[in-house]
Order: structure tokens, then sequence, then C-alpha cells
């Protein structure tokens, strides 16, 4: 079974976002985009039994570039914009909330070259139909 940064993952290579992992950042390419999970709120259930999951993930880009990976984090934000409200593969996107603004931070690969890296943590609404 594929975890809600999986999904995120495929829709974002979908919409053309390269070299896209999943809860671990790889030490190349040195442009890249990561999907983490990380801790959600507790699900709802409807009267009828209907589950709604409230997972969150956070997007962090890096590249050598500043200009880069702020245009790369940039896009992210875009595409799951866009995907609220529709359904992707099985799951309906009922909400995506932003909960931080891009933050920065430097990261030293292993030949000591600084890249820039953006995160964006998102509360999603979801269901799974």
């Amino acid at each position: 079974m594929t975890g809600i940064a999986g999904i995120i993952k495929d829709y974002l290579i979908s919409k053309g976002i390269n070299d896209v992992f999943v809860n671990i950042m790889p030490q190349t390419p040195q442009k890249c985009v990561v999907v983490y999970d990380v801790a959600g709120r507790s699900p709802e259930f409807t009267f009828d039994g209907a589950k709604f999951r409230k997972p969150s993930i956070q997007i962090t880009t890096r590249d050598y570039k500043y200009d880069g990976s702020y245009s790369l984090i940039s896009d992210v934000i875009s595409y799951l914009e866009q995907l609220e409200g529709t359904t992707y593969g099985n799951i309906q996107f009922i909400q995506i909330e932003q909960t931080t603004d891009i933050f920065s931070y430097d990261y030293q690969d292993e030949y000591n070259n600084m890249l820039k890296c953006f995160a964006v943590n998102f509360n999603l609404e979801i269901f799974k139909q």
C-alpha cells in the first residue's frame, strides 16, 4: 500500500517535476524534491462509517542555487493547490492547507558543497474511495 507521500510523489511526477523522493533526502541528484510523511491529525468518521483521513506532509526542495530551489518549491505549492477539490487515483483531496510559509536552510553534501533547501508543510483532508 502506498502512503500519502508516495501518492503526492506520483502526482508531482505526473505534473512534470523530476527527481521526487519519499521520506529520504538522497545524496544525488543535487536538484530534487522530497515528500515527507509527518504527524497528521486524528481521522473523522461519518455516521455511515466513512473515514476522512487527515495526514500531514512536508515538501522539501534542494538545488545548488537559491533561485532554482525557490522556483521548484513555488511550482510544487502551485500544483498542490490545484489538487484540492479533485480526485487523484482513488484519493479524493478535500482540503490541502499550507500550514507554514516557505522556510529555508542550507545542506552540505559529501563534497562540502553548500546547497539551498526550502521546505513547506501541509495538512490534508482526504477520502479514499
